[in-house]
């Protein structure tokens, strides 16, 4: 079984118990976000998402077109299609993705898919003005992560923004070394851990920011910013602002 069907399989589990609470792990919100408050939470945090870009760092993306990473069942995507003409949300979940279509307000100018590969192969290249990723990445094995980083590059058109979130490097010594364990031993490690559990769930992975620069690099990005995010405590957190060159 390949990372990704792994992966799958956990996140399809996760998709069918508590779906809002699984996306938006916030205090007291188990098994009780409202509806119209979890995607309320997400027109607030594309609004100063997009507001950080423009006043910040001098950044206003055009409307054309924007990706969803991670999109669950659609908080985000919803929000975007209010300020872009066409949106794509994409994840590994069929369950995420079914639920997220049936939740959809903006008809055509929003397409939804299933992606358990890693690849973009439904993005052609260089179409995206805006790539807006949050708490996904993190749950990525990191081969599969860096290889997304690439892509995410890739569908830039020349001039645009990606916007995403990731975790640089776990707090703990030991979750540190739990970690290198894992990156050395990944197919070995989440058998064993697979075969003393069944109970899905979901990893926390870390990238360095070198790690990060690199793949932006090689893919013809440019890192313009990183920035801290506060949000996760028992890791350092970034958000990595990326352009695509227009010469």
């Amino acid at each position: 079984m390949t990372e990704q069907r792994r992966e799958q399989r956990h996140w399809e589990r996760l998709a069918q118990s508590d779906p809002m609470w699984v996306i938006l792990t916030e205090p007291g919100k188990r098994g009780a976000w409202n509806e119209a408050d979890f995607f309320a939470s997400g027109v607030r945090e594309i609004s100063a998402a997009l507001s950080l870009l423009r006043e910040r760092l001098g950044l206003v993306p055009p409307s054309g077109r924007a990706l969803d990473f991670g999109c669950g069942l659609g908080r985000l995507t919803q929000a975007l299609a209010e300020r872009f003409d066409h949106v794509d949300g994409v994840d590994i979940s069929a369950t995420m993705i079914e639920n997220a279509s049936q939740r959809n307000r903006h008809g055509a100018r929003v397409a939804y898919h299933v992606n358990a590969t890693d690849r973009l192969s439904m993005i052609p290249d260089g179409t995206m003005d805006l790539v807006y990723s949050r708490i996904t990445l993190q749950h990525i094995p990191r081969q599969a992560m860096k290889r997304y980083i690439a892509e995410f590059t890739r569908v830039l058109s020349p001039g645009a923004v990606a916007v995403f979130q990731v975790l640089t490097r776990a707090r703990s010594w030991s979750v540190r070394l739990r970690h290198r364990v894992r990156d050395a031993l990944p197919r070995m490690y989440r058998w064993a851990r697979d075969l003393v559990t069944r109970r899905a769930r979901w990893e926390m992975n870390s990238i360095s920011e070198d790690e990060v620069r690199q793949v932006v690099q090689t893919t013809g990005g440019r890192v313009i910013a990183v920035l801290e995010d506060e949000r996760n405590g028992v890791f350092d957190s970034r958000w990595i602002i990326v352009t695509k060159p227009t010469d």
